[in-house]
């Protein structure tokens, strides 16, 4: 998996000079979350354990992103489509 290279520069070079270190840590996370967002049946019929403390982790986690995202600026909450269609509801609003 590449650096990712969207990002104001500076972003996107420190990210680059970082990425053989962060990467093995993004790549744990997203296993956990993808694997830890499942529906508990999915899960079990594929064979992927989850454990208590997983679970306590998940929601441990998405408190914070439940505490963190509604601060953020609407340049990082959306993806560039939503934040061009919420533009365009706000401007035909007017």
């Amino acid at each position: 998996m590449p650096a990712p290279d969207r990002g104001p520069p500076l972003l996107r070079l420190a990210l680059r000079l970082l990425w053989p270190v962060l990467r093995r840590p993004f790549l744990r996370l997203r296993a956990f979350l993808t694997v830890g967002l499942m529906p508990p049946d999915a899960r079990e019929a594929i064979g992927l354990e989850w454990t208590d403390a997983q679970e306590r982790a998940l929601r441990r986690f998405a408190r914070v992103v439940r505490a963190v995202v509604p601060v953020l600026p609407e340049r990082l909450r959306y993806l560039p489509l939503a934040r061009k269609a919420r533009g365009a509801a706000r401007r035909a609003k007017r």
